[in-house]
């Protein structure tokens, strides 16, 4: 029993003495070599290699960068050795903060051991200089041509387009009207004034007013138009094919009442055996005002409802008949 005991005790004696001695040795290291000017300093890279160096404090933490790069990545340039280095730094882990590339080490209050860890600056992107075509914003044309494969949600058009009209053709047709009107008065003092409208009237009907042709009035029936459809197109395109047919195939015009516009038309043809009457008691001004007014239902009956406007305008809470005569 005891000589086994004694043998452990030898064994751990030696083994605390082999272990002074070492620090011992260390001890003896670094103060031989703060006395020599000289640091060892554990180099760390990022991927966690560690390079022990004895190394002089005379030199530049850019020179010590240079040195790591070309331990742990082989990276050298012969012709600049620093220039390698500036994509670099040296970060004191004790003290959290990188060290100057332009100070010695001397200057950087290491001590022995202290841990550096070698990292890799980060790349920032350089900054154009902003010219006026490059800060300059896209024009609505471009910005339309970029956008139109994209579909469109939520844009519903609040407002519908605007229909230019023109100004000159709407005061020229007031000016004529004021001049038939004027005159009317002028002329209804002389005593041929009913011969005047007779002539007057036979010239507007021989122009205006005419009798459906038959064979035409046939061909659209059987293309599958009503014939008050017919009747009217042919009336207010008097008789001309290629007209009536773009008439009849106008959508606007399938929201028209047929029936009572046929009755109207019926009545305007008679208008001549209505004013010419000797019944009549109508006055030549009075008569003219009468062609005046069927001018106008008729021009009405040809004029083309933009449907877009008409919708939009019936949501309002109008109905459609108020919203085409106005």
């Amino acid at each position: 029993m005891f000589p086994w005991v004694r043998t452990k005790l030898s064994a751990i004696n030696l083994l605390f003495k082999t272990n002074k001695t070492t620090c011992k040795d260390s001890t003896m290291q670094i103060k031989l070599a703060e006395q020599n000017n000289g640091i060892k300093l554990n180099i760390i890279s990022e991927e966690g290699s560690v390079w022990i160096l004895d190394v002089s404090q005379t030199i530049l933490v850019s020179e010590l960068i240079s040195m790591a790069l070309y331990h742990f990545y082989n990276i050298s340039d012969l012709n600049d050795p620093l220039a390698v280095a500036q994509s670099y730094k040296l970060v004191s882990v004790g003290r959290k903060s990188p060290l100057s590339p332009n100070t010695v080490l001397e200057e950087c209050d290491l001590k022995s051991y202290d841990e550096l860890l070698l990292v890799e600056k980060n790349k920032s992107t350089p900054v154009s200089p902003s010219t006026s075509k490059s800060t300059k914003s896209p024009s609505k044309r471009q910005i339309i041509e970029a956008t139109r494969c994209i579909e469109s949600k939520h844009t519903k058009s609040l407002i519908p387009p605007h229909q230019e009209f023109n100004d000159n053709d709407i005061d020229m047709r007031k000016v004529f009207i004021s001049l038939i009107e004027v005159s009317s008065k002028i002329l209804s003092a002389r005593e041929d004034a009913d011969t005047i409208y007779e002539t007057i009237l036979e010239k507007i009907q021989s122009k205006l007013y005419v009798t459906p042709d038959k064979n035409l009035m046939k061909k659209f029936t059987n293309m599958g138009f009503s014939e008050q459809q017919v009747i009217i197109a042919l009336k207010l395109k008097r008789n001309n094919t290629t007209e009536t047919l773009e008439w009849l195939l106008d959508s606007n015009n399938k929201y028209l009442d047929y029936a009572s516009i046929v009755t109207y038309l019926n009545d305007s043809d008679n208008l001549h055996k209505l004013t010419t009457d000797k019944s009549s008691m109508l006055t030549f001004h009075d008569k003219i005002q009468l062609i005046v007014i069927d001018y106008k239902r008729r021009r009405l009956l040809d004029f083309k409802f933009d449907m877009e406007v008409v919708n939009h305008i019936k949501e309002m809470g109008f109905s459609e008949k108020e919203v085409k005569e106005a």
